[in-house]
């Protein structure tokens, strides 16, 4: 489970994606490791300590790319003190796409 993005280009570009990153209340732990994959590439991995920004580049091809966010750990809980059953282990805050480099 994670988070799917649908790209289009018209031409081959690269995109920054930028976020703040916070760990869920589904680990008790604050450690989470994002892993992006691109167009079923191979994956990239981030390690995320608590809460941090963070900014990707993207090379992004002519057409379609399809762009997917995961986190490696699983949950250790299933159900919220609320009653909430969403794992929630990485909250992106303000997510946002800007042309350009890092």
């Amino acid at each position: 489970m994670g988070l799917r993005l649908a790209l289009f280009s018209d031409k081959a570009r690269t995109v920054l994606f930028q976020t703040r990153a916070l760990a869920g209340p589904s680990r008790k732990d604050s450690v989470r490791t994002l892993v992006v994959t691109k167009n079923r590439e191979a994956p990239n991995s981030i390690q995320i300590r608590r809460e941090q920004d963070i900014k990707l580049e993207l090379n992004l091809n002519p057409g379609l790319n399809q762009i997917d966010f995961s986190v490696k750990e699983l949950p250790e809980c299933t159900i919220q003190p609320n009653g909430d059953t969403r794992e929630l282990m990485l909250l992106f805050e303000s997510p946002r796409l800007l042309p350009g480099h890092l």
